[in-house]
């Protein structure tokens, strides 16, 4: 277990009982590429409405992977609520952001997904809203622009005095914990000058100025080998814990 500070690169197997404390965030990395088997055991899970939305995409692994990380969230959320997978329902925020629809639960649980190319993370948290990206590394063709439109006046000018392979590693860095942040607070792209995260300033925090000066805590992950992510956490001092599923140190290398 580790207090949320610039970087987090350790993951373990869940416990049998999983407990989602106040102070913690917890972050589930799953492999998408399943067996055929266990994409239907997990598909068995999904509403209707999933299962609609899975069936528009056009290329089959997208729509294999959607419905392999909608299933996955539903069988994590039920250990943490003690509920069947297939008996949770979401209902959806203004942006599209998923919620868990239960009375019960007060609005209080807390999760967000993120998948790229075959990966997926899912944040838990409770009484904090939570967000997470992740993404392959690849060349950005056009960082600078993205930068310049993108990313605060100092971040752009930063990035831009990088060497190439420098300013690709940075780039996608600064886009993943800005993501993750945007994906918390439910703001468009519009947002991401709100989060000036600069080379050297320290990561645990950033303090937005449209949303009344609240505390964030945002750190960078190595979810695996090949792909950069990040969580961003409202509020401080909350502790980070990192799980993979058995099935996931079998299917990605680490």
């Amino acid at each position: 277990m580790s207090r949320m500070n610039d970087h987090f690169s350790t993951w373990s197997s869940p416990p049998e009982e999983i407990i989602l404390p106040d102070d913690e965030v917890h972050v589930w990395r799953v492999s998408l590429d399943v067996s055929a088997r266990q994409r239907g055991e997990l598909e068995d899970s999904l509403s209707t409405e999933e299962r609609e939305r899975a069936d528009r995409f056009k290329c089959d692994t997208h729509k294999h992977q959607f419905s392999v990380a909608r299933g996955y969230v539903r069988k994590i959320i039920g250990r943490y609520l003690n509920e069947a997978p297939a008996d949770i329902q979401f209902s959806y925020s203004p942006q599209g952001k998923p919620v868990v629809a239960y009375p019960d639960t007060g609005g209080n649980f807390n999760f967000n997904i993120s998948h790229s190319h075959g990966v997926a993370l899912f944040a838990f948290c409770l009484n904090r809203r939570v967000g997470v990206d992740i993404e392959q590394n690849r060349t950005i063709s056009h960082a600078d622009e993205m930068a310049e439109r993108f990313f605060s006046p100092r971040e752009y000018n930063a990035i831009r005095s990088l060497s190439p392979n420098e300013k690709q590693q940075t780039f996608l860095h600064f886009w993943t914990l800005k993501e993750a942040y945007l994906k918390a607070t439910g703001e468009g792209l519009s947002g991401l000058q709100h989060a000036d995260i600069f080379p050297g300033k320290p990561l645990t925090t950033i303090t937005d100025p449209s949303h009344d000066s609240l505390h964030w805590s945002i750190l960078s992950l190595e979810p695996v080998a090949g792909y950069v992510a990040a969580v961003a956490v409202e509020g401080l001092g909350c502790q980070l814990r990192c799980f993979c599923t058995f099935e996931d140190f079998q299917e990605i290398p680490v």
